[in-house]
Formats: C-alpha cells, sequence, structure tokens
C-alpha cells in the first residue's frame, strides 16, 4: 500500500454554475460530466512538460458532484493558459464556472484528495469569487515569486498580464484576453474564427440572462449580468463592438 504524504501544489478549483438544472434529468448531468471530462483531457493532452521532465510537472484532476480541481506540483509556462482555456472552452459549451487559483498544501491520488490548500480554495470560490471568475489568490502571486517549487526563470509579464483587477479589487484570470493573445500569435487556432468563437459567447450568455430574468431569479441572474459587462468590455476594448450585448 502506498504511503500518504502531502505536498504543495497550484490549485485551480471550479464550481459548475446552475448545477441544479443539470440534475433535473441525468441526460443533461451526463452531457455536463461527459463535457468537463473532454476538456480536461485535451488539457492533459497539452501538457508536455510532463513527457519531457518528470511527473511533479502533470496536471491532476479529481471530479466530485458541480466541482472539480485541477493541480499540479510545479508551475510552468502555460498553467494560467491551461485554466483559461478551460474556462473559455467550457464557456463556449454554455458552461460556465467560477473558481480559484491558489498555492497550497494538498494530497491527491486516485482515492482520496484532502489538505489545506482544497479547504482554502473551496472558501476563496464560494466566499469571493461570487461570479463566473477564477479568483487568484496572493498564495499564488507569493509561490511563484519566491517558492523553492517554482522554475522562477520563466516567471515574468506573461503571468502578470492575465491577472486583472476587478471592480471590487479582486484580482482574477482575464480569460478572454489570454485566447485573443494567443490567438494573434497562432497559438491556439479556432475553426471558425475568434470572431465567431465571440459569437458563440455571446449567444450563450444571452441565453442564461434571459432564462434567469424569466425565473425571477436575481442571485443566478447577477453572475450572468457580470459575465455579460465582461464580454462587452472584451468586445469594446479589442474593436469587436458589434458582438456587445
Amino acid at each position: 500500500m502506498n504511503s500518504l504524504s502531502i505536498k504543495k501544489y497550484f490549485i485551480a478549483y471550479f464550481d459548475v454554475l446552475g448545477y441544479k438544472d443539470y440534475i433535473s434529468s441525468n441526460s443533461k448531468l451526463l452531457h455536463l460530466a461527459q463535457t468537463i471530462r473532454k476538456y480536461l483531457g485535451f488539457i492533459n493532452t497539452r501538457n508536455e512538460k510532463a513527457e519531457k521532465l518528470d511527473d511533479e510537472y502533470a496536471y491532476k484532476f479529481k471530479c466530485f458532484s458541480d466541482n472539480f480541481l485541477l493541480c499540479t506540483e510545479k508551475h510552468d509556462q502555460g498553467l494560467i493558459e491551461s485554466i483559461a482555456w478551460l474556462q473559455f472552452n467550457l464557456a463556449l459549451d454554455n458552461v460556465f464556472v467560477r473558481g480559484s487559483f491558489s498555492f497550497g498544501e494538498l494530497h491527491v491520488d486516485k482515492d482520496f484528495v484532502f489538505g489545506k490548500g482544497i479547504v482554502k480554495a473551496h472558501d476563496i470560490e464560494s466566499k469571493i469569487a461570487i461570479f463566473p471568475r477564477v479568483v487568484v489568490d496572493n498564495t499564488y502571486t507569493i509561490a511563484t515569486h519566491f517558492a523553492d517549487s517554482c522554475d522562477t526563470s520563466k516567471i515574468g509579464m506573461e503571468y502578470i498580464g492575465p491577472i486583472k483587477a476587478d471592480f471590487d479589487g479582486v484580482n482574477f484570470i482575464d480569460y478572454l484576453d489570454v485566447v485573443k493573445v494567443k490567438y494573434d500569435i497562432k497559438h491556439w487556432k479556432f475553426e471558425n474564427g475568434l470572431r465567431a468563437e465571440l459569437e458563440t459567447h455571446k449567444r450563450n450568455i444571452m441565453e442564461n440572462v434571459t432564462k434567469y430574468s424569466k425565473q425571477d431569479n436575481p442571485v443566478v441572474l447577477q453572475k450572468y449580468m457580470w459575465l455579460k459587462n465582461y464580454h462587452n468590455s472584451f468586445c469594446n476594448k479589442h474593436g469587436f463592438c458589434d458582438i456587445v450585448i
């Protein structure tokens, strides 16, 4: 039997919005699970460092109910990009998430996941994120600059740029900005172009704004209104004014 151990991990923790709607039918629930598994699988295949270096760079995943996490022992160039890519592609499948990105102690294997790190990650997601954004905790910022487990030679503005301060002073990963940067330098490709993907992003947000307005559900509606403002801010900034909501 393998012994249990607690290590320090970079932890991305996610919560799916509108989970009550998914559990209303098994088909919806299975579709959600398959969608999340598909994109987590894509991220794993993109994680080339794990093959070239060692298992400390490998991404580990755990899904449970309406939550899932991605964690790795060592920071690498594509970590924030992977989170942004995941958040954007889930949104294109009309699955919106909120979450946290932090650094903390954790044990994770095929059977167990536990530790102070996941408790903190959950607290940030549930009490601070509020809206469909991935909040960046100070533990991540400190770790990427000072922790021995981090490859500090690769830390620079590439990691600072995608992290934005929101209206309430909370730092979050600006996933649309990451997508545009990677698309512009042709690292990421979209079959129908970025404009078409933004149209889908817009359509999915509008669908949910309409849905929760009709249900008179202000708690959930405010989350999609935040998304509407976020989408519009990005489109106005980057010349996609005809795609604002």
